[in-house]
């Protein structure tokens, strides 16, 4: 379950039943993969939104997917 707030998010996990938070831009990023946007995209939209450069924006999308799935919360797909 995900829900968002003041400018955050939170995730529980349904199996663990373990909180997740994710601050304003985390958040950003789960809304836009859930909607199934790739990887690639979400770091453009990142880009645009935010004003910060492509790699910056990659770092931070793959160090959050990285921590999602460890966590059990997100599949991968090519």
């Amino acid at each position: 379950l995900f829900r968002a707030f003041a400018g955050e998010a939170v995730i529980l996990h349904l199996e663990t039943e373990q909180y997740y938070s994710l601050n304003e831009t985390g958040a950003e990023i789960w809304q836009l993969l859930t909607a199934g946007k790739t990887v690639d995209e979400t770091c453009a939209h990142l880009v645009a939104e935010f004003g910060i450069d492509d790699a910056s924006a990659r770092a931070d999308v793959l160090a959050l997917v990285a921590d999602l799935k460890a966590a059990g919360l997100v599949v991968l797909h090519d």
